[in-house]
């Protein structure tokens, strides 16, 4: 097997981390520690370090091209997600209905100062429906 590049027994010839005074050199650990935690052994930062949400999240839950391309949908097909998804020249992505449908509804809940375009007159109705909801709530 040698002569094809392979090695018979690998691991026998590498000693175990437990065993011997050299065991202390190789160690992984810290010295103060008996066991790896897994913030330890992945290196995971604390949770404070890990960023929330971003101011541009909170501007715009919804892009402004995904608001251009929603638009241009909706005023073509209204609130018919479904003639949406099968429309191929305007729904290019090939978006399935229900993530037009959950796109159209991000779209509608926007506050006005979120939302970049302009929305047709097919769908103003449910704009002006979505900031009623809001208020009552």
């Amino acid at each position: 097997m040698a002569a094809v590049g392979l090695v018979n027994g690998i691991n026998e010839k590498t000693s175990p981390l437990s065993s011997s005074s050299s065991a202390s050199s190789r160690r992984l650990l810290p010295p103060d520690r008996e066991t790896v935690t897994a913030d330890v052994a992945f290196n995971i930062p604390p949770s404070g370090i890990i960023p929330k949400r971003t101011m541009a999240d909170i501007m715009f839950p919804v892009s402004v091209e995904d608001q251009q391309f929603i638009v241009r949908c909706m005023a073509k097909h209204g609130d018919d997600y479904a003639r949406m998804s099968w429309d191929i020249k305007l729904n290019n992505e090939q978006y399935t209905e229900n993530q037009l449908r959950k796109l159209g509804n991000r779209f509608l809940k926007l506050e006005p100062g979120q939302r970049r375009v302009d929305v047709p007159d097919k769908i103003k109705h449910l704009v002006i429906l979505e900031e009623k909801e809001g208020e009552e709530v």
